[in-house]
């Protein structure tokens, strides 16, 4: 950990900025730039639970108090979402929800850890004996989406007990992650699907040798990918590697296509539809020939071998999620933050697509009471609010930030942050197919593949 950032400022610039996003708990996106009381001090690791949150889970249990006493079963993909016996500000979160729940409702969970083929492997053996294998389950978008296809899972409107109506809900995420009055999964605070959020790492020495000030830019509103490209070209001539990503290529293709503001899909009246924007996806092309396939710009690299580079000093820049910021701990030059680059300096924000990396929680069909799911599903989103992404802000400042600037700039990465259902559905061949034309290509997909992507989509949502 280092031992030069001023952790009680960084925090208070977090406090004070409105680091509040769709997968993070807000609303609007933010300004591009952020004003911040450099003055106000808060507690380094303190985890505070939000005012109203006792009164949440107390009107909960009166709706559901037949459930008090009952053991609740979790099969998660991360076990320190659920049960996290470590010294940190995640630990302490996820403690204090369970301490809520326990305390307002007398449930107590155990989680069992798997990895993501076997989550899905455990729920289609479930389901195909006609029972389901745990309460809840948390797994990646991509892998929830093939269950979710393969009608192994609940639609979570349909639960009862469970409020999406709840002040404690995000309406923004909700509306984003919906489909009709469809909902297989849901992403959020309650597993801090901000983690998977893309944005851009930066190499402060070798970036400053180009001569931009590259927080100032970004700050301003004016960090566009045809900039990001001049950057990492300088950075190329001067001696190091330019760019590279810690991202496949559809994650790469997709985040980039985001980042101009439009959407793959979107649900109009009820039906899963392509949402195709020709100029964003010529700008996607263009940016992948122009700058990840450019010699002069980029570096191939795995995601270790990205990260070792980077941590030593050799590599200006890197795409990935924010979680890769654990990677870098003890890297020995200064690196910042920056958002995904707009398209244009006339698009009025920036954008950045939640990856289908980022987890989500969902109900396999066959459970005997799908009411005490929805019960225990509540009841998380209600302990959670508030605590779980406060912890990951305190996560980032304390653990991983070298300055005040990339503190703002998470601010800016998570405010204009959200999901898209062409990333959330992505694990679905016949839908990822069609999200390929959408994302990379000016061009309608071949019939075989648009009628492939309507029949399955119809099923799926009707």
């Amino acid at each position: 950990m280092k031992q030069n950032i001023k952790k009680k400022l960084l925090c208070a610039l977090l406090a004070a900025s409105t680091l509040l996003l769709p997968a993070c708990g807000g609303t609007a996106p933010a300004e591009e730039s952020s004003s911040v009381d450099e003055s106000t001090e808060a507690p380094a690791e303190s985890i505070a639970v939000p005012e109203n949150t006792d009164g949440w889970i107390a009107e909960l249990n009166n709706a559901g108090g037949k459930y008090s006493g009952q053991s609740a079963s979790i099969i998660s993909v991360s076990g320190e979402l659920f049960q996290n016996e470590e010294e940190n500000p995640l630990a302490r979160a996820v403690t204090r929800r369970n301490e809520l729940v326990q305390q307002y409702m007398g449930i107590s969970a155990s989680c069992e850890v798997k990895k993501a083929d076997e989550v899905y492997s455990r729920v289609k053996v479930a389901f195909g004996a006609d029972t389901a294998c745990a309460d809840l389950i948390c797994a990646p978008v991509s892998v929830l989406s093939r269950l979710a296809a393969e009608g192994m899972l609940e639609n979570l409107y349909s639960l009862p007990y469970l409020d999406l109506d709840a002040p404690y809900i995000d309406k923004t995420a909700l509306a984003q992650q919906t489909v009709g009055d469809t909902l297989y999964f849901y992403s959020g605070p309650v597993t801090n699907s901000a983690n998977s959020a893309v944005g851009v790492f930066f190499n402060r020495k070798l970036a400053e040798s180009t001569g931009v000030d590259l927080f100032a830019l970004a700050k301003s509103g004016g960090f566009t990918w045809d900039a990001l490209k001049n950057a990492a070209s300088a950075v190329s001539a001067a001696g190091a590697d330019g760019i590279a990503v810690m991202l496949d290529d559809t994650s790469l293709s997709t985040a980039i296509y985001g980042s101009s503001g439009q959407s793959i899909f979107a649900a109009n009246g009820g039906v899963l539809e392509r949402a195709a924007d020709a100029a964003a996806a010529e700008k996607t092309a263009a940016v992948i020939e122009e700058l990840f396939k450019n010699p002069d710009c980029a570096v191939v690299y795995g995601k270790d071998e990205a990260a070792e580079a980077f941590k030593k000093g050799r590599l200006g820049f890197v795409v990935a999620t924010l979680d890769c910021a654990s990677l870098f701990e003890g890297a020995e030059s200064e690196w910042g933050l920056l958002p995904l680059p707009k398209h244009s300096e006339a698009q009025k924000s920036y954008s950045s697509l939640i990856s289908g990396s980022a987890l989500a929680l969902a109900v396999p069909r066959g459970s005997k009471d799908s009411g005490f799911s929805g019960f225990l599903l509540n009841a998380l989103l209600a302990a959670s609010a508030g605590v779980m992404e406060e912890a990951l802000k305190t996560t980032y400042v304390n653990y991983y930030f070298w300055s005040n600037d990339a503190a703002v700039m998470l601010n800016t990465v998570c405010a204009t942050a959200g999901y898209d259902l062409g990333v959330l559905y992505g694990g679905v061949p016949a839908l990822a197919a069609a999200g390929v034309y959408t994302v990379t290509s000016t061009e309608e997909p071949e019939e075989e593949t648009l009628n492939e992507f309507k029949d399955v989509a119809g099923k799926m949502f009707h």
